[in-house]
């Protein structure tokens, strides 16, 4: 399968899982020795800081919950009916104590839930572990991203180790098509229209697109701007669009700057 316009594909996304959150800055690009002490540090701590080891535990903890779910409707009517009116969560909690039963078809299915909520417990705690390191990580790196309204831990980090190092993109708008949301005319006769990017690193579009969702709700300046577009005639998916290519630009230009500046 060809990877075209950016498009993320299955090699290539088994080896943007396995990358560390903070890439290594090739050398004489780093205009700041502490920040090249700290990728060197990252990259002795190991495969831990690394984004995609959370991405890794989120997914499989999603997975092991849909197996739970299914051996719990297939369990003895007893049990079933125990765990039944709980919340996932309590469920899961409530499994992962479950002692051994005398009746041999009740224990086996106790034997396989308390498994799976073990596992769920476990990767659940894992995540978190992770999100607090890359959540130290990146305000270390890049305070001056989380600052901005919108952006929180896991959205920054995914951005700053998009975005690298200064001088990796030579624009905003290369930052913009490798996030994918630089706009595709599609135009027809007297109407002027762009129609959705589905290229680039759709795990970095996510992020702006989190950011933008975050801000249409608590960003005054944002509000308004949507609100004014609304009145133009512009549907809220296209008002997202056009967020998001600001979002690229001004992150973009945060990152160079503070880099050049540092």
């Amino acid at each position: 399968m060809l990877a075209l316009r950016g498009v993320v594909t299955g090699s290539n996304c088994s080896r943007r899982a396995a990358t560390v959150l903070i890439p290594v800055l090739p050398p004489g690009r780093s205009g700041c020795a502490a920040t090249t002490r700290s990728h060197d540090a990252l990259l002795g701590a190991g495969p831990g800081f690394s984004e995609g080891d959370r991405w890794i535990r989120v997914k499989g903890k999603v997975q092991a919950i849909g197996l739970f779910k299914t051996f719990l409707v297939t369990a003895p009517d007893a049990l079933r009916e125990s765990l039944a009116p709980l919340s996932t969560t309590e469920q899961v909690r409530r499994s992962a104590r479950l002692r051994e039963r005398r009746d041999v078809a009740e224990d086996a299915s106790v034997v396989v839930l308390r498994s799976l909520a073990r596992q769920i417990l476990a990767l659940s705690a894992e995540a978190e572990e992770l999100k607090g390191q890359i959540g130290r990580l990146a305000t270390v790196l890049a305070p001056e991203l989380l600052a901005r309204p919108g952006v929180g831990v896991l959205t920054g980090a995914r951005v700053f180790a998009a975005w690298s190092h200064a001088g990796r993109l030579h624009s905003e708008a290369a930052f913009a098509s490798l996030a994918g949301v630089a706009p595709i005319p599609a135009s027809s006769g007297k109407v002027r229209r762009y129609r959705l990017n589905r290229g680039g690193d759709r795990q970095l579009n996510y992020a702006l697109h989190t950011i933008v969702l975050a801000r249409l709700k608590y960003h005054p300046p944002t509000k308004a701007y949507a609100a004014r577009r609304l009145v133009e005639g512009k549907t809220p998916r296209e008002i997202r669009r056009c967020l998001k290519r600001y979002v690229a630009r001004e992150l973009f230009k945060l990152l160079e700057r503070s880099r050049q500046t540092a």
